[in-house]
């Protein structure tokens, strides 16, 4: 039986989660949010997941998809708003590294200035050539 493909995210997650703890009295505080990539649009088979941690200003994220054709290459973000009602970026645009496949799956980590609000509303997205044309998306949610 071959592992799930999920299997390195959530240990990258966990890792994270590990080395960025802090040890002091008082611990700064921590949201963690969780997105399931569901395809958009007709004939979309990408799918997948995604997480991010939010502390001291900073987000780290990251992302698996599944479902692309050899060395396909998308783009992808965080952003304001849903998926059926996109907003703006979250960070800077070369934060997110291109998503690019090996075997049919995808992974990449990013980490940028602001935290996420927790009381804000976001989406994970990922896109082939253009950000019009969203093949799969995600909203986030605090755990």
């Amino acid at each position: 039986m071959r592992p799930s493909p999920l299997l390195p995210l959530a240990l990258v997650l966990v890792l994270i989660h590990v080395l960025a703890c802090d040890v002091s009295v008082d611990p700064p505080q921590e949201t963690v949010w969780t997105a399931v990539l569901e395809p958009v649009g007709e004939g979309s088979t990408v799918s997948g997941q995604a997480a991010a941690i939010s502390r001291n200003m900073v987000t780290e994220a990251s992302i698996l998809v599944e479902g692309l054709a050899a060395n396909d290459t998308l783009s992808w973000g965080i952003r304001t708003g849903s998926c059926e009602e996109p907003g703006e970026l979250v960070g800077p645009a070369a934060a997110y590294p291109e998503l690019v496949s090996d075997g049919g799956t995808a992974t990449a980590d990013a980490v940028f200035n602001p935290a996420l609000s927790s009381s804000g509303s976001y989406h994970v997205a990922a896109f082939g050539g253009d950000e019009e044309g969203g093949l799969a998306c995600g909203e986030l949610r605090p755990r």
